[in-house]
């Protein structure tokens, strides 16, 4: 049982590890876009 418990605790950790970075990444582009549009308005005006 020990043996089968290593690899699926693997898994788990990676499957967080991914989810992290998906919703990391995800942050960061509603931060970067409205910062984009922000940036662009004040360049044009």
């Amino acid at each position: 049982m020990p043996f089968l418990l290593i690899p699926l605790m693997f898994f788990i950790i990676g499957l967080i590890i991914v989810a992290v970075f998906a919703i990391g990444i995800f942050l960061l582009k509603l931060l970067i876009v409205p910062a984009l549009l922000i940036i662009l308005a004040v360049w044009l005006f």
